[in-house]
């Protein structure tokens, strides 16, 4: 992957001291592709992932795991269910893998705006004042 600094390096060799592509991809050790995209943009490119990876072992359990989140907006805060507590559930319906995939999954859907609001804590009645 080039740096800021590479692109900026191989753009003033194309532009200000008229190297050819070749040359540059010679003097770096970088294919000429990537020569022709440093000069096109000057600012870095990005990886753009087009179709979600597949998961085999959490796909089949993906609605589950929805449809216990779903259900979990009723219950109140101390009462849902956290990622250790999903997996221990799916562990009892004998999924096969690891903790990791769910607590992804679930930081995944925390960070990525799904609604799932929280109810209020129940208000507090003035004891003792």
């Amino acid at each position: 992957m080039l740096t800021v600094v590479d692109i900026e390096y191989i753009r003033k060799k194309f532009f200000v001291e008229h190297w050819s592509i070749r040359r540059i991809s010679r003097q770096l050790h970088v294919s000429r592709q990537s020569i022709r995209k440093a000069i096109k943009s000057a600012e870095p490119w990005q990886y753009t992932l087009k179709d979600r990876k597949p998961c085999p072992v959490m796909d089949p359990y993906r609605e589950i795991i929805m449809g216990w989140l779903k259900a979990d907006q009723n219950q109140w805060t101390k009462q849902r269910h956290s990622a250790k507590r999903i997996y221990d559930r799916l562990c009892k319906m004998k999924i096969r893998g690891a903790s990791m995939p769910v607590h992804l999954f679930c930081l995944r859907l925390r960070h990525s705006g799904v609604p799932l609001p929280r109810l209020r804590a129940p208000p507090r009645a003035p004891w003792g004042f």
